[in-house]
C-alpha cells in the first residue's frame, strides 16, 4: 500500500518544501495464528508437521513484516515534514505551515484520515480544516500524541491504538516534534493513520489453507482479527487473547496450542519498536 505520488506542482515556497519530503513507512507488533482445525491430531508424521511449522513462520514473518513497512513509511513521512519545516524555517510562519498542511489534503491515500500542525500555544492546523470542530476547551499539549512527540526529542512517536468514535476505524497517531534552533519543542506534526483496512496485509495471508492473523497491543489486547480475507476491529479495545495463547506470544519457535477451532499452530511477529504483536 502506498500514497499517492502525485504532488501539486503549485511553483513557490510549499511546492518546494513538500518536495523535499521524503516516503516511505512505520512500526508496531504482531501474531499470526493458523487454524489447521483437527490436522495435528492426524499428524504422525514429523516430516509433515515440520512443513507446516515452517509455512506458520514464514507467512507469519511475510505478513507481519509487511504491516511492519506500512507503519515505517508513515513515521518517515511524517518526521520528514516536521525536519523540513525546521529546514525551511516555517517555525514561526504559521500562515505558510497552514498552507503545507492544507495542501495535502486529496493527495494522500485514504488510510491518512488527517495530517495537522500543532503548536505549544493551542494553535492548530489540520489537513482537512476539522480544527473548526475542536471544543473550546481543547489543550493540544494535554494529549498524550503531543506529550510522546516532545518525549521523543527529534524523532517520531506512535501512540497505543484507539477506535475513532465517529466511524469505528482502528487509528494510531503518528507525531513528531518540531524544534526551534535552541531546541525547544514548538509544535508538533502528527497523522492519524487506519489500521483498519490493511489489504496489502490481507492480501498476503492464505486464508484457504485455515490461516488467521490478530494484532495485539502491548497490553495483548485484540487490535484487529484478519478472519476470512476480512478485517474485524473490536468496539473497545478490551478483550485479551486467552492466556494459554498469551503465554506463547513471544517465543522464537512456532508453537501449538488448543483453541475453540480445534489444534492450531502459532508463530508471533513483535513490529519493531512500537511494542505491538502480529
Amino acid at each position: 500500500m502506498r500514497m499517492k505520488d502525485k504532488v501539486k506542482r503549485n511553483p513557490g515556497r510549499t511546492t518546494t518544501i513538500r518536495s523535499g519530503i521524503t516516503r516511505t513507512v512505520i512500526i508496531l507488533n504482531a501474531i499470526i495464528l493458523l487454524l489447521l482445525a483437527s490436522v495435528l491430531t492426524t499428524i504422525a508424521n514429523f516430516s509433515k508437521a515440520s512443513i507446516f511449522n515452517k509455512e506458520v513462520r514464514l507467512q507469519a514473518e511475510y505478513s507481519g513484516s509487511r504491516l511492519e513497512a506500512l507503519i515505517d513509511s508513515q513515521k518517515t513521512f511524517v518526521k520528514g515534514i516536521a525536519r523540513s519545516a525546521e529546514a525551511y524555517g516555517l517555525i514561526n510562519d504559521k500562515d505558510m505551515m497552514k498552507t503545507v498542511i492544507r495542501d495535502y489534503n486529496g493527495e494522500l491515500d485514504d488510510v491518512i484520515t488527517d495530517l495537522y500542525i500543532a503548536y505549544s500555544d493551542n494553535t492548530v492546523f489540520m489537513m482537512t480544516g476539522n480544527e473548526s470542530k475542536l471544543p473550546s476547551d481543547f489543550k493540544v499539549v494535554d494529549r498524550p500524541w503531543y506529550q510522546d512527540a516532545v518525549k521523543s526529542k527529534t524523532d517520531v512517536a506512535v501512540s497505543d491504538p484507539y477506535v475513532d468514535a465517529a466511524t469505528g476505524a482502528l487509528l494510531i497517531t503518528i507525531s513528531s516534534p518540531v524544534n526551534d534552533k535552541s531546541g525547544n519543542t514548538v509544535g508538533v506534526i502528527a497523522e492519524d493513520f487506519d489500521l483498519s483496512h490493511q489489504e496489502n496485509v490481507l492480501e498476503s495471508i492464505n486464508f484457504k489453507d485455515g490461516q488467521d492473523a490478530f494484532l495485539l497491543d502491548k497490553g495483548n489486547h485484540y487490535m484487529c482479527r484478519y478472519e476470512d480475507g476480512h478485517i474485524s476491529v473490536p468496539k473497545e479495545l478490551t478483550e485479551k487473547v486467552p492466556a494459554d495463547v498469551a503465554k506463547l506470544i513471544g517465543q522464537k519457535s512456532v508453537s501449538s496450542c488448543r483453541t475453540d477451532s480445534g489444534n492450531s499452530f502459532l508463530y508471533s511477529y513483535p513490529l519493531k519498536d512500537e511494542g505491538f504483536i502480529f
